[in-house]
């Protein structure tokens, strides 16, 4: 391109890239929004989650860990026993990599609130706990994160 230095193909994927960035930036801008939004809903009934104050401060770290638990709810809303191995998988996945704790207040706060969320003990009781028993004990969960009424 003339004045720039840059050729035409390279221009094209420095664009490809931002735009990437700002797909990256609206996603989670979404996911920020969407997390307040809850907050404001459970606020009252949860201290944890009216912990998180600033929204705005959460990263693509913690956004990997709701899209994590939200694929988590998916599962256990078909309440599919063949399911349940993958269950378990996303289960250990969501507690290893929520397993940090960050510095910031907000991000530690919703770390230690998607963490209070995981079914883990209720996911490996395979032989007290069915699927639907757990589908149950999420309902609540399922309805307010996924709009999804059991």
């Amino acid at each position: 391109m003339r004045g720039t230095g840059l050729s035409r193909p390279s221009c094209l994927i420095l664009n490809l890239q931002n735009m990437s960035e700002r797909e990256q930036s609206l996603g989670l801008e979404s996911f920020q929004e969407e997390i307040h939004q809850i907050v404001e809903k459970i606020k009252d009934k949860d201290a944890t989650a009216a912990d998180i104050a600033d929204v705005s401060q959460l990263t693509s770290k913690e956004m990997d860990l709701w899209n994590l638990y939200k694929d988590i709810l998916k599962i256990i809303v078909s309440a599919d026993e063949k399911k349940r191995d993958e269950l378990l998988k996303l289960v250990d996945k969501l507690k290893n990599d929520g397993g940090y704790t960050p510095i910031d207040k907000t991000r530690h706060n919703f770390v230690g609130w998607i963490n209070n969320r995981n079914p883990f003990p209720y996911a490996y009781a395979a032989k007290v706990y069915s699927m639907d028993k757990i589908k149950q004990k999420y309902a609540e969960d399922i309805e307010l994160y996924l709009g999804i009424k059991v």
